[in-house]
């Protein structure tokens, strides 16, 4: 029953993707793109905590005493639980079979780092003491769904992209469409940095991105929510992500709230602006919001829990070509080399 583990499997069906093609309105398919990741956290000490601590109590708190910790000992503290969406991204590889749109390839996990690895984007990774993955299971008998709970690894299963600035993360999905019911969409559905420079893609341009409503992930079954806006900048110089750090981000006028932290976003590209046909293409991931703070100052949060301040309603995006750039890390691609060895010399 694994969905995250150090092997990788050959996945198919990549047809089980939003299309603007089926009977179903986009924003009714994407309920099955994105699953919920839950984060457990050692709960460490607020300044304020610690100020009315002995200084004895303060020494079990420093960075080299929590690393210390035994599992067992991690069990007797409090922990803190962090939730927000992840979504599936199969990259295509045609030496899995020649044929023009066999669609074979490969699923991974992707989500923001914050929500991989809670409090790195102020500079302190927590303790991780649990994490797990949840999707709608499929009941074989009874032909039911429902939503399920899965332990995943807590040693760091997750890739990380070598810009420290990029909130991104990314793991091998094993999770298959007898078992589960998801929808992958491929990398074909990627919006490039190129179109985004030639202004194929531009502001003004509808958005639509399906995320967690952690007030109610749902009871039996996960149950995301579909909001919409449309594209307010594409800046082409570097501004600060959701990390601290200068970085290459979009922005949108839409609302996004606690769990919309690795929530997929889509853009409503015409598919010639003269005419009236549309198409939905993969723009990026929504890592966080601009917030105003009571004197009006427009700072930058992520979006995994809630916050007090007023919502500016502009969402920050990390670009499908900083996933695409993930994915084709050495790890993933020498990885993909080995399975697909493997899954050529079984087959013959």
């Amino acid at each position: 029953m694994a969905l995250v583990a150090g092997s990788i499997e050959v996945a198919g069906q990549a047809g089980q993707q939003p299309s603007p093609e089926t009977t179903l309105p986009f924003a009714a398919q994407l309920k099955n793109v994105v699953v919920l990741i839950e984060t457990e956290c050692l709960h460490e000490p607020s300044q304020e905590e610690l100020a009315s601590m002995s200084p004895e109590e303060r020494t079990k708190w420093t960075p080299e005493a929590v690393a210390a910790l035994t599992p067992q000992q991690l069990t007797t503290l409090k922990k803190d639980q962090w939730l927000g969406t992840g979504f599936i991204v199969m990259v295509l590889d045609p030496r899995l079979d020649p044929k023009p749109g066999a669609g074979l390839g490969y699923n991974y996990l992707v989500t923001n780092r914050h929500v991989a690895q809670p409090g790195i984007e102020h500079g302190h990774p927590c303790r991780v003491t649990g994490r797990s993955i949840g999707a709608n299971h499929k009941d074989g008998a009874s032909g039911s769904v429902h939503l399920t709970m899965v332990p995943i690894p807590v040693d760091d299963v997750w890739n990380y992209p070598q810009d420290d600035a990029v909130d991104l993360a990314a793991a091998h999905f094993n999770g298959s469409h007898d078992e589960w019911e998801f929808q992958q969409f491929t990398d074909s559905m990627f919006v490039s940095k190129e179109e985004l420079d030639q202004e194929k893609v531009v502001e003004g341009d509808p958005v639509m991105f399906a995320g967690l409503f952690i007030q109610y992930v749902g009871g039996s079954r996960l149950e995301p929510i579909v909001r919409s806006g449309k594209i307010a900048m594409l800046p082409r110089d570097q501004i600060s992500t959701t990390l601290g750090k200068p970085g290459r981000v979009l922005l949108a006028e839409v609302h996004s709230f606690g769990g919309n932290s690795g929530s997929p976003m889509f853009v409503e590209e015409p598919i010639n602006r003269n005419s009236l046909g549309f198409t939905y293409r993969f723009l990026g991931v929504v890592a966080g919001e601009v917030f105003e703070t009571s004197d009006l100052t427009l700072q930058t949060t992520t979006s995994y829990k809630g916050n007090l301040q007023a919502n500016s309603n502009i969402s920050m995006i990390v670009p499908a070509e900083e996933v695409k750039k993930l994915l084709s890390n050495p790890v993933f691609v020498d990885q993909r080399d080995k399975a697909t060895v493997e899954y050529l010399k079984a087959k013959k």
